[in-house]
């Protein structure tokens, strides 16, 4: 049996397809919990440096950034966060590097700023 519109079915097929390939690609909810996630990370960082550990706080602040990229790529963070929160990780992660030199308080001091730089965050931690 040969169909009547058989161009009405390719197009109705092709919008169909683009409509769940474009709700797969929206825009998504905030996740409440994340930036008690992102505190922890930088809770452990801030531990490490103070065990005087920096090559672990240096590794611990690298997996923290790759957190929040993947994060800013899932479209998990709001807008309104995004730069703020990748700036003050790369600088985290730029001021526990694993190097002589490196002064553990001045990195120790950048994690304290992130973590109440989260906790002021209220209305992301609210959704």
């Amino acid at each position: 049996m040969k169909l009547a519109f058989p161009m009405r079915w390719q197009s109705a097929s092709l919008a169909a397809c683009s409509c769940v390939l474009l709700a797969a690609c929206g825009d998504r909810a905030p996740v409440p919990g994340l930036p008690l996630a992102f505190a922890s990370g930088v809770e452990r960082v801030s531990q490490l440096l103070e065990a005087d550990r920096p090559c672990a706080a240096a590794t611990a602040a690298s997996q923290l950034r790759g957190q929040a990229i993947r994060e800013l790529n899932r479209r998990r963070i709001p807008p309104r966060y995004q730069e703020d929160l990748l700036a003050r990780v790369n600088t985290l992660v730029e001021s526990s590097a694993c190097r002589p030199g490196t002064d553990a308080a001045v990195a120790r001091g950048r994690a304290l700023s992130l973590l109440d730089w989260l906790a002021s965050r209220t209305d992301w931690l609210s959704g």
